[in-house]
């Protein structure tokens, strides 16, 4: 199987090396991706692991410096916006879970950003931990050396999972496509659940805000956020009070 989809990959750029390179850039299959593929590929486990961690870190000094501003011009476009909501969902909490790691093990947050970005499994990697690193806002430099160190990290546990385990390589790349595919259903599902959840609260503010008070259905669609947020409360309130009677 990992033989075929290298063989389908080379009609479109037949040079191993430059494959693994571009693979690895990639926000889907990343430096993970790429080390699978390169165990149907010709090429020497050392080269392949130095390719796929110099494509893996080249992504990173641009993105962190243009995810934010990217995200924002996302988000100003009708087709985009549900994939810029998404994504920043996902890295909002990834990075809450970040900062909750680093504040029980007091080991720094590029510490923390380094261990995560070095663990080998989908949607830990470069991408997402440079969006992670954008999203807190963290030094530029510090953040680049933390994410490419866990590259390196990442890179060597896989070469040596494909060396040890070559003749299972086609389970390993099913798995990862399992993993990924599992993964990202999780965070649709977490997303439309949080959408479901906001649009309950709203109805119910709707019926306990006074009717000249009540936003019209186009202040939430414009993202009234902040409007949002203190219906929330007020229906908090209502409760706890409705419960105490």
């Amino acid at each position: 199987m990992t033989e075929i989809i290298v063989q389908w990959l080379q009609n479109f750029i037949n040079n191993e090396y430059l494959l693994l390179y571009v693979l690895s850039i990639l926000p889907l299959t990343e430096l993970r991706g790429a080390m699978v593929l390169s165990g149907g590929m010709s090429v020497p486990h050392l080269l392949a692991y130095l390719t796929c961690v110099a494509g893996a870190s080249t992504i990173v000094i641009p993105l962190l410096w243009l995810f934010r501003p990217l995200m924002k011009w996302l988000k100003k476009t009708r087709l985009f916006k549900p994939v810029a909501d998404m994504i920043e969902h996902s890295v909002k909490e990834k990075a809450d879970s970040l900062e909750i790691q680093n504040k029980k093990m007091g080991n720094g947050i590029y510490w923390a950003l380094y261990i995560f970005v070095s663990i080998p499994l989908p949607l830990t990697g470069a991408w997402t931990g440079t969006a992670i690193a954008a999203f807190i806002g963290l030094k530029y430099w510090k953040s680049v050396l933390a994410i490419v160190a866990g590259n390196f990290t990442a890179g060597i546990i896989l070469t040596l999972l494909i060396w040890l385990a070559k003749d299972y390589i086609d389970i390993i790349l099913i798995a990862f496509i399992c993993i990924l595919g599992v993964s990202t259903l999780i965070i649709i599902g977490r997303k439309w659940q949080k959408n479901r959840q906001k649009r309950v609260e709203i109805g119910k503010a709707e019926e306990i805000v006074p009717e000249d008070e009540t936003p019209v259905v186009g202040e939430f669609a414009a993202g009234g956020e902040e409007y949002a947020k203190i219906i929330v409360e007020v229906v908090k309130e209502k409760d706890i009070t409705d419960s105490n009677e």
